[in-house]
């Protein structure tokens, strides 16, 4: 049973239990908040302003930013909850929000869609258990759904290439999540605050891909008129 209220000691620039042990990776969940204002302003903008799954996936993004805060600030566990936990349910209900607003899967579809996400995640997870990844492997099944979804949205939707964009960047992010253990010894700030910065702009993009595509069926809704 996890102790909510023991510190751990998870990241390379952490080296005591000070409140700011780890400033680079608690002033980057900052860019969290950044994303989502400018996700704000993208969609006050749009003709698509009063999307609701658009409005709680910003909200979402202000509570990721908030929850990492949290951990990389108290580095306890009722914290490292709030921190995995906003993550999950932002990415949970994106991909909710894309199966039932895009995709236009009826609920049961939609409820074997986000199950073949949890089983995808599941199955990398134990592949990977042993392979030294800094525990990074409980989000590949993320980046290969994003990279999916993006082909999809080239090829059959929109065309634009935004969740494309997001899923190479989250790549790139779980590169530096995956490093930021290994060069503790050349650079002791480590390089997870990287995962933070990117992340911020994975989720920028995947609310923005979102967007795109509530614009675009908005619009050939129009263009094919009344039935």
């Amino acid at each position: 049973m996890m102790d909510f209220f023991s510190q751990v000691d998870e990241y390379c620039e952490r080296t005591d239990f000070e409140l700011l042990a780890e400033p680079l990776n608690f002033y980057s969940n900052l860019l969290f908040w950044v994303a989502a204002l400018l996700a704000v302003r993208e969609i006050l903008r749009s003709s698509v302003s009063r999307s609701v799954p658009l409005w709680t996936l910003v909200v979402l993004l202000f509570l990721v930013g908030l929850g990492s805060g949290l951990f990389h600030s108290f580095a306890t566990g009722w914290a490292k909850v709030c921190d995995v936990g906003f993550i999950g349910v932002f990415v949970i209900w994106f991909l909710w929000c894309w199966a039932r607003g895009i995709l236009h899967l009826s609920r049961r579809p939609a409820v074997e869609f986000m199950g073949m996400f949890v089983l995808l995640t599941g199955v990398l997870q134990g592949v990977f258990l042993r392979v030294p990844v800094n525990g990074s492997q409980g989000y590949f099944g993320v980046a290969i759904f994003l990279l999916v979804l993006g082909l999809q949205q080239t090829v059959q939707l929109s065309r634009a290439r935004t969740l494309t964009k997001a899923g190479w960047v989250f790549i790139a992010s779980l590169v530096f999540r995956t490093l930021d253990a290994e060069i503790c010894s050349v650079w002791p700030h480590g390089t997870h605050f990287l995962w933070h910065s990117l992340n911020a702009v994975v989720c920028y993009l995947t609310i923005r891909g979102m967007r795109e595509e509530l614009e675009w069926q908005q619009g050939y809704r129009g263009l094919m008129g009344p039935r």
